[in-house]
């Protein structure tokens, strides 16, 4: 199935949402995107060594 992708501007659903008499969307109770990268970072880390280790091309897991 193909897919189809619509771009859409700022201004255009400012004033979609001003035309349905829609606000903007209420602050979410749940921690900011700083807090969250800080408590996911160790993680996040972790991960990404795994992940070039074991994806290098010179380098495979066969080959110990």
């Amino acid at each position: 199935m193909p897919q189809s992708r619509v771009w859409v501007s700022a201004s255009s659903v400012r004033r979609i949402l001003h035309r349905h008499r829609l606000g903007p969307a209420t602050r979410r109770s749940g921690p900011t995107w700083t807090e969250f990268l800080r408590a996911q970072a160790g993680g996040l880390l972790a991960t990404d060594f795994f992940t070039v280790l074991g994806w290098q091309p010179t380098h495979s897991w066969r080959d110990n």
